[in-house]
């Protein structure tokens, strides 16, 4: 393998800054659903009203990034290139561009008057070494980075014919001083020279290696290779880079058009390491009118994409309680109070039926060691397990229902200060049932600290909720508060409850995929077990018709309102995409790169497992990693 030659001029070392600022936090948030075999249904321990969260998460103003191809002009086109890049900085402007990277800007008059209407409006650039026929500049807005370091290389597969070449930098935000390893090339073009831009895409992850220092990297540029292709591969998994494509891939739209303003294949990208989020990506499609005809400003759609640094941090793997079974179900709830979620595991055709706590350890993982509790055992594929602070006292207890047991009652296991349960349980009347298709949630409606006891089931009662407020000895008050603006009458529809708006009161957040125009529809509480419709934030965030979406509500930024996550492994690359809550509704989404899955046997979990207020990702694939989870612990 030849090396590249580059040229370097000193790098600083990587710099990570992460913004502070006190907000005001309220209750955390529950993860509910209505499959309570299969996810968490247990609210957050309540904290005490008006409690500052010292460390919330705040997201950093993003930045954005463009690569643009600018092509010259063939001999039949009716506008010079001097004429095309006149409006290279009105399309900067309107997409607020950040970062350019630039290909094929070879005519040296063109390249001058570019660099001066880029410098008049507002951007330096990095232009050195050999330009082979397509400069590689990478232009920067002077208001945002200063340029740390830089460097470029060239590599002549043939020599004076094949040749690709790559020019990099360093650049460091102003506003935050976070660093970024920035990479911008143009692979070889003709159809039969895979084999050249495979090679090149390796060239390139050594250079990136040898000289990213561990910062974010990005890359960019005109690959002249679809998605899928072996170099395009090379390119994103080669060394460990794992790296995204911003655009999708092949679920994105195509780059190429030639001239007609109608994409045909995408062979130009934008693509980032895991430590990045993006709020947004497009494929720019900006046209203009000159002397009466339309003109693009190449025969490549420049592609964009907006960043900010990844909201959750790198994976952790814990092997307790690992399981390869399917059916085995995973629990998240601070069972000893302690502020930090534990994991509880539970199969009913596994060590008896009995649930397995697992202490979280502070630190993205738990103990190793179990406590097991053996009364509430069960070795039925009918039982449903549940965990939520019933009582008041800060510690989640255990719920178990099985229609076919005590009558199709409830029963409560009260949490003890060890992470175990009681060895007796007490029967609840409220809401008995023994049908088949009843669901049970438990949380905290009213905001007094106890998680209330919530029933539904779309062939009783009209579809209503009914609530059971929780009376604080382990039992549930009998005057039964029901909902009908909230029922609904379809079997498969979603419910959880999160404390949406942060008054302290976990909300009803109702979902099915053939309701509502495939809308979340949210339902604030009322304070005595009824609810009212949040229009705006039914109105926000992500909708979805496709039943194999899941939806999560948790308070990822630890401000005191629930977020809203989307996820469909179909969709985004199986990216989760988090839309940060307000009291009013949810913000533009933030696509996540960490732990990301296509596969729908992945299960999420979104709980705070080391106790700083904000609800890390914890992702389980039975077929994957031997059965262990993972975690990622928000930032």
């Amino acid at each position: 393998m030849l090396k590249s030659p580059f040229k370097t001029f000193g790098t600083n070392g990587l710099w990570k800054v992460m913004a502070t600022a006190l907000l005001l936090c309220t209750i955390g948030c529950e993860k509910n659903t209505v499959q309570p075999k299969k996810e968490v249904e247990t609210p957050t321990t309540p904290e005490e009203p008006n409690v500052i969260n010292p460390n919330p998460l705040v997201l950093e103003e993003s930045f954005t990034v463009m690569s643009f191809n600018l092509r010259n002009p063939t001999n039949s086109d009716p506008f010079t290139q001097l004429q095309r890049m006149s409006k290279l900085t009105t399309l900067m402007n309107d997409n607020e561009v950040d970062i350019l990277g630039v290909q094929e800007l070879a005519n040296n008059d063109v390249e001058e008057y570019v660099n001066s209407a880029m410098d008049q409006a507002g951007y330096a650039v990095y232009k050195t070494g050999a330009a082979n026929g397509s400069p590689k500049s990478i232009f920067y807005k002077k208001s945002r980075f200063t340029l740390v370091n830089a460097g470029h290389l060239i590599k002549e597969f043939v020599a004076g014919t094949v040749i690709s070449s790559a020019k990099w930098v360093i650049l460091k935000d102003v506003k935050n001083n976070n660093e970024y390893f920035v990479i911008n090339s143009h692979w070889y073009h003709t159809a039969d020279a895979g084999e050249y831009r495979k090679e090149f895409a390796q060239i390139l992850l050594d250079c990136i290696k040898a000289n990213h220092g561990g910062r974010p990297v990005i890359c960019l540029g005109d690959f002249n290779a679809i998605p899928g292709t072996t170099e395009i591969n090379t390119i994103k998994n080669a060394d460990g880079f794992n790296m995204v494509d911003a655009l999708m891939e092949s679920q994105g739209d195509p780059t190429f058009h030639n001239w007609t303003g109608i994409g045909t294949k995408k062979i130009d990208y934008v693509m980032s390491t895991r430590d990045l989020a993006f709020r947004s990506y497009k494929v720019v499609k900006d046209k203009y009118t000159v002397d009466g005809k339309t003109m693009w400003p190449s025969d490549h759609f420049p592609v964009f994409a907006r960043y900010i640094p990844a909201i959750f941090g790198e994976a952790k793997q814990d092997a307790s309680a690992a399981s390869t079974d399917a059916k085995n179900q995973y629990y998240f709830s601070d069972v000893n109070g302690d502020g930090k979620k534990d994991k509880i595991s539970w199969n009913a055709g596994a060590n008896g039926g009995k649930v397995s706590v697992y202490l979280a350890n502070g630190s993205g993982g738990f103990q190793s060691t179990a406590i097991v509790h053996d009364a509430s055992a069960s070795t039925s594929a009918d039982s449903y397990y549940y965990f939520a602070d019933v009582n008041g006292d800060k510690k989640a207890d255990l719920i178990r229902w099985n229609k076919g047991l005590v009558s199709g009652k409830t029963q409560v296991y009260l949490a003890s200060s060890n992470g175990s349960f009681s060895a007796t349980a007490i029967d609840n009347p409220e809401g008995t049932s023994a049908g088949t298709t009843t669901k049970f949630y438990f949380s905290d409606v009213n905001g007094d600290g106890m998680a209330d006891k919530i029933y539904w089931n779309s062939t009783h009662d009209g579809g209503n909720i009914r609530v059971y407020l929780a009376t604080g000895d382990g039992n549930f008050s009998g005057s039964v508060k029901s909902s009908s603006n909230v029922g609904s009458t379809t079997a498969r529809t979603n419910y959880y409850f999160a404390d949406i708006n942060g008054d302290g009161k976990n909300d009803l957040v109702r979902w099915q995929a053939s309701l509502d125009s495939g809308k979340a529809m949210v339902f604030l509480s009322n304070g005595d077990g009824t609810f009212t419709k949040s229009v705006d934030h039914s109105n926000a965030g992500a909708t979805s018709g496709l039943e194999s979406t899941k939806f999560y509500f948790a308070d990822v930024n630890g401000d005191g309102k629930a977020d809203k996550i989307y996820w469909n492994a179909s969709n985004n690359l199986g990216e989760p995409k988090i839309y940060l809550g307000t009291s009013t509704t949810f913000e533009s989404p933030v696509y996540s790169l960490r732990g990301t899955s296509q596969k729908e046997t992945t299960n999420y979990y979104f709980e705070d497992i080391n106790g700083d207020g904000k609800a890390d990702q914890i992702r389980w694939n039975p077929t994957e990693n031997n059965g262990a989870i993972k975690t990622y612990s928000v930032r």
